[in-house]
């Protein structure tokens, strides 16, 4: 009654006092009503200041720190016949770079093997310099005609040390990596799949998927044909055996 008394008026608020009728007639349900509004002020109060107090802090976002550089590697060829070295970076030649890098990479710390060969049957020699972010940290001269086979010599003189010289046997595909790296040589045949100086097939050139179902599914047909040959070759033997026993 007094709230509706309340509204009635056009007031924003009132108290007890404003309808003496009213209080004076339910006295009690007046301060009853007064002590409930009271209390629900209190909780209403408590629960903002626990929300308050109990909500997370927003934190700001963190600034990504910028990302490192991705580490790139070169291999830089120079000798007979080239113009200008052949350089060759692991992020747009990386299957020739990574060939050629493991063609001398295994010889950075062995002990050499053999002596010096006569300087005439060494054949032309080309310097191979490995790079890491632009800073060189290997040196070696290939010589990949030599007779007997490849021969690869480090000098004492590296880069940024001092290291045993020494002449090393190389890879028998060091001619052909040589090539494909973009080094003429002649008589040397490129490699499939290799690209490079003599017309070998690119690397990107996609692989025959119809030749290897093929040859997939024929393997796989001769070992079905084995398996089924041996196992009824088991059965019969230990058919045969039941009977006698």
């Amino acid at each position: 009654m007094l709230l509706v008394s309340c509204f009635s008026t056009g007031k924003n608020h009132c108290n007890v006092w404003d309808f003496p009728d009213v209080y004076e007639s339910n006295p009690r349900v007046v301060g009853n009503g007064a002590v409930m509004v009271r209390r629900l002020q209190v909780l209403v109060g408590s629960i903002v200041v626990a929300c308050a107090w109990g909500a997370p802090a927003v934190a700001a976002a963190p600034t990504p720190s910028p990302s490192a550089p991705p580490i790139v590697d070169f291999v830089e060829i120079s000798g007979d016949a080239l113009a200008t070295p052949i350089v060759l970076s692991s992020d747009k030649h990386a299957q020739r770079q990574d060939v050629m890098r493991r063609e001398v990479k295994w010889l950075i710390d062995k002990t050499p093997v053999t002596g010096p060969p006569p300087p005439e049957q060494l054949g032309p020699k080309y310097t191979v310099v490995l790079l890491t972010m632009g800073q060189a940290t290997d040196r070696f001269e290939v010589y990949p005609m030599a007779v007997g086979g490849p021969r690869v010599f480090r000098p004492a003189d590296q880069p940024g040390r001092q290291v045993a010289e020494g002449w090393f046997y190389g890879r028998l595909s060091l001619p052909t990596s040589l090539l494909a790296a973009g080094v003429p040589l002649e008589g040397v045949t490129p490699e499939p799949g290799m690209g490079g100086q003599g017309g070998g097939l690119p690397a990107s050139q996609p692989p025959d998927v119809g030749a290897m179902i093929g040859d997939w599914s024929r393997f796989m047909g001769l070992n079905v044909a084995a398996i089924i040959i041996i196992a009824s070759g088991v059965f019969g033997l230990a058919y045969v055996v039941r009977r006698r026993i």
